[in-house]
């Protein structure tokens, strides 16, 4: 069942071995569609925010374009002047015509093989005469393959996987199911990078001596290279997530968010032709994600590896 979130949608123009360096102060390095998940922390409530770096600007300075659906303001779109500086580190400020303030605060890192990027923000909307309207954390997963995301066709991926999932410690892991596909033809029909779905993790304990299993369902967005031929007649593609737990049920927390990195790995020689392997996180909240991309804080409640097979 899909999640009903607010839309928040952010267009900027010009953690594991998953958490790696942070990027250098090269605003091309975060050209691209960025898609992820973000929370409010005056209310709540989810939203879906969406990068788009069109330009990268000059001396470590890009503009944004920003339209936030807020609940209570009309949405409003909010010119952006942001910096990128070492290390990752992203800072914008910008006023829509209703004269809200909007203030982004956060830091970018590469994952996996480098050719991944995540991020994590604090965000904060004022009014026009400084009293604070709103303010929350978001956290994104750039689409491989930069301005060309569009124009790229990731690795082929429609289809489901059952396999499981390790954390580290003395928890015991679980079964892993997800249904992955990929997103739209786009700008020329070639494909691109994104993928989407929904993702289960079963039996998922909350600390080593909690007596209380769950089943964490999530809604997933991500993104997929394009396969790469190997010598030993495989391919590989790389592969990162984001998922956001699903409506609240009984006994199991909300807004718990899962990011993955791993390769997906083909070889039509194997029983199973197609496997995702990788690392994975699960926090308690976007600020945990915060915490642990800005701040470098081990803030997750289960890391470890998580191996994938298709379904055949």
């Amino acid at each position: 069942m899909k999640i009903q979130l607010k839309r928040f949608a952010l267009v900027m123009a010009g953690v594991l071995t998953l958490i790696s360096a942070p990027l250098a102060s090269d605003t091309s390095q975060i050209v691209g569609r960025w898609e992820g998940f973000g929370q409010s922390d005056t209310d709540g409530r989810f939203i879906i925010p969406c990068i788009d770096v069109q330009n990268p600007g000059h001396h470590n300075r890009f503009r944004a374009k920003v339209e936030l659906d807020s609940g209570e303001i009309q949405p409003c779109i909010f010119p952006v002047e942001a910096t990128l500086s070492n290390p990752g580190v992203i800072n914008g400020i910008g006023i829509d015509s209703h004269g809200h303030w909007l203030l982004i605060h956060g830091k970018s890192r590469a994952v996996g093989d480098g050719s991944v990027r995540i991020a994590a923000f604090q965000y904060k909307v004022l009014h026009w005469y400084g009293r604070l309207k709103d303010e929350g954390h978001m956290a994104f997963v750039q689409m491989i393959g930069g301005a060309n995301w569009d124009d790229i066709a990731g690795d082929h991926l429609e289809s489901a996987f059952e396999g499981r999932y390790d954390p580290v410690g003395p928890r015991r892991g679980g079964a892993l199911e997800a249904a992955l596909r990929n997103v739209g033809g786009g700008r020329t029909g070639r494909g691109t990078t994104m993928v989407e779905g929904d993702l289960t993790f079963f039996d998922v304990q909350r600390q080593n001596d909690d007596p209380f299993f769950f089943d964490l369902g999530a809604e997933l967005m991500g993104t997929v290279g394009p396969p790469v031929a190997q010598s030993n007649a495989t391919t590989r593609a790389q592969f990162a997530a984001l998922g956001l737990s699903g409506p609240p049920q009984p006994g199991v927390p909300n807004g718990i968010i899962a990011i993955l990195i791993g390769q997906v790995i083909h070889d039509d020689r194997a029983i199973v032709p197609c496997v995702i392997p990788g690392d994975y996180r699960l926090y308690r909240s976007v600020a945990d994600v915060f915490a642990n991309v800005f701040h470098g804080r081990n803030s997750s409640f289960s890391r470890g590896e998580f191996f994938l097979p298709a379904v055949q």
